[in-house]
C-alpha cells in the first residue's frame, strides 16, 4: 500500500478540564492535515456534547463534529465522542 492510500488517525483523551488544552492542540494543526482526529472527553452531562464540537471548532480550521454511528472517517475532520458514549473505530472491509 502506498503512503497516499493510508488513513492516519490521531487520538486524544482528557478529562472535562482538558478542553482548553485540546483547543490549543487543534489550533496548531494545519488545515491540510492528512489525518482524522478523535477526541474523547470525560464529560458528565449530555448538554455539554452539543457545545463541545462548536467550542473545539472555534480553535481550528479543520471540520469538527460529534461522531455518529457507522459514519465514514474523513481526513481533516475532528470527531468528538458524544458524552457518555464510547468511541469505537472499525475497519471497513467492504
Amino acid at each position: 500500500m502506498s503512503r497516499s492510500n493510508k488513513q492516519f488517525i490521531i487520538t486524544v483523551g482528557a478529562s472535562a478540564g482538558g478542553i482548553n488544552a485540546i483547543g490549543e492542540l487543534v489550533s496548531q494543526l494545519p488545515p491540510s492535515l492528512n489525518a482524522a482526529i478523535f477526541i474523547v472527553l470525560h464529560l458528565s452531562t449530555a448538554a455539554i456534547g452539543d457545545i463541545l464540537a462548536s467550542r473545539i471548532q472555534k480553535s481550528t480550521q479543520l471540520r469538527c463534529k460529534l461522531a455518529e454511528n457507522n459514519e465514514p472517517i474523513e481526513a481533516g475532520t475532528i470527531y468528538a465522542a458524544p458524552p457518555g458514549a464510547h468511541l469505537l473505530v472499525k475497519e471497513n472491509k467492504g
